[in-house]
């Protein structure tokens, strides 16, 4: 999955907190996890992502947030 660019994972019922490695898809430019039942943090290996957009809301115990690191 070297080349994957947009993971569209929303709606999926999804419980658990998110895998730091999905970090490790280094094309990967858009993770769209938005309305699961997700909790914990974001794990560092996606927030370090410069290019990557993430989209969460109404994650149980994560908060909601939509950003996209490409200012830092």
């Amino acid at each position: 999955m070297t080349k994957l660019k947009w993971l569209f994972m929303s709606n999926n019922n999804l419980s658990g907190s998110i895998p730091a490695e999905l970090g490790n898809l280094g094309s990967l430019e858009v993770l769209d996890l938005a309305s699961n039942a997700l909790s914990g943090t974001l794990p560092d290996s996606l927030c370090q992502r410069s290019t990557l957009s993430i989209y969460l809301d109404h994650q149980g115990d994560v908060p909601p947030v939509k950003f996209n690191r490409s200012w830092k």
